[in-house]
């Protein structure tokens, strides 16, 4: 039993950092998305 509370306080930790890293990359990606968009709009006007 002591050694499932370890490993959930563990995952717990793990699971924040995946959750960050997972959600900067979306950004990342919305970023490189916005931008093409906009230089597009600009190459029609």
């Amino acid at each position: 039993m002591e050694g499932i509370g370890i490993i959930l306080a563990i995952d717990w930790f793990l699971d924040r950092l995946r959750t960050t890293v997972n959600v900067y990359g979306d950004d990342c990606g919305a970023a490189v998305i916005d931008t093409m968009v906009i230089q597009k709009q600009a190459a029609v006007e």
